[in-house]
């Protein structure tokens, strides 16, 4: 049975069971990241180039929205994985799409300019 989509201008967003935040802080993921983490970023290519989290990883949610198998997205399940985007909604939606491809991935609420508030590194 496919999964229900809303259609946005442009990403086809799941519709099914919301997932949940991550209920680790952004420090410890920054740390968790420079070693056996990836920090994944979901947003579009022109705002990586603006700028992007040290030791983060992008894979636009529009490609990942594409992707039909787990080794199209060049992860590694055996780590954990993190996402995040500009104000926290994309990194739900990454996770989800990701979770249908049997890669488990834990979204970060804060977006990208209050990681970087928090402290996090800029690459």
């Amino acid at each position: 049975m496919a999964v229900p989509t809303l259609r946005t201008r442009r990403y086809n967003f799941p519709m099914n069971q919301p997932i949940p935040y991550t209920t680790r802080s952004p420090r410890e993921i920054e740390q968790l990241a420079a070693g056996d983490a990836i920090l994944l970023d979901v947003r579009e290519q022109d705002e990586w180039t603006a700028g992007h989290l040290e030791h983060a990883k992008l894979l636009c949610l529009s490609a990942l929205q594409e992707m039909t198998s787990a080794e199209q997205t060049g992860l590694s399940a055996d780590k954990p994985i993190f996402s995040h985007c500009r104000a926290g909604v994309r990194s739900v939606y990454a996770a989800a799409f990701l979770r249908r491809l049997g890669i488990e991935c834990e979204p970060l609420q804060q977006g990208f300019e209050e990681l970087l508030a928090l402290g996090l590194k800029r690459a």
